[in-house]
């Protein structure tokens, strides 16, 4: 995952490990993510567009105005 680009697209992400870091002000449209980890990320002002998450970790994340439109 290349965290220098602001907009991600139609991209897919397997056993990514981005647990504690930041991932704000992104926008990921339409991509799928298997296997990864966000524990402790920061999400601030992300927005996850009709993106799947199959077996993602979630905890301990700050999600200030952060949107998940139409995620599975």
């Amino acid at each position: 995952m290349d965290l220098k680009l602001q907009v991600h697209e139609d991209k897919k992400y397997q056993k990514v490990d981005r647990s504690n870091q930041d991932l704000s002000s992104k926008e990921f449209i339409d991509c799928q993510f298997e296997n990864c980890n966000f524990t402790n990320s920061k999400l601030n002002n992300t927005e996850f567009s009709d993106c799947t998450f199959i077996n993602c970790e979630f905890q301990e994340n700050r999600l200030e105005h952060t949107s998940f439109k139409g995620a599975k």
